[in-house]
C-alpha cells in the first residue's frame, strides 16, 4: 500500500468501525500483525483484540466519537494519528 492509502485506511477505521459502529470492516481494513499504540487503549495486537477493546469501550460511552486531526505519518507500514475521543464515560472506563 502506498503512504496515500495507509492513510485512507486509518481514517476509515476511525470512521467505520468506532463512529458508525461497522465492525465487520475490521478484515478487510487491519493486518493479521496490526498493533496500536494509544494512550486510551494501550496496546492492542490483531484485529481481533482491537474490535474487543473498542466494544469494551463502546460499552463505557455509547455515545462515543472518535474525530481524526491530522495523520501524521504514513512510512513504510507505520502511520501515526492525533485523535480526538469525545463521549460520555457511563461505566468507569477512565475511573479505573
Amino acid at each position: 500500500m502506498s503512504s496515500a492509502d495507509n492513510k485512507t485506511t486509518v481514517r476509515r477505521v476511525f470512521d467505520e468501525v468506532i463512529n458508525e459502529r461497522h465492525f465487520e470492516v475490521l478484515d478487510e481494513l487491519v493486518a493479521p500483525d496490526f498493533v496500536l499504540h494509544s494512550a486510551v487503549l494501550g496496546e492492542v495486537k490483531g484485529g481481533a483484540a482491537y474490535k474487543q477493546s473498542v466494544l469494551a469501550l463502546l460499552d463505557t460511552s455509547a455515545d462515543l466519537r472518535a474525530m481524526v486531526e491530522d495523520v501524521i505519518g504514513a512510512e513504510r507500514d507505520m502511520v501515526v494519528a492525533r485523535v480526538t475521543y469525545r463521549g460520555t464515560d457511563t461505566g468507569g472506563f477512565l475511573r479505573g
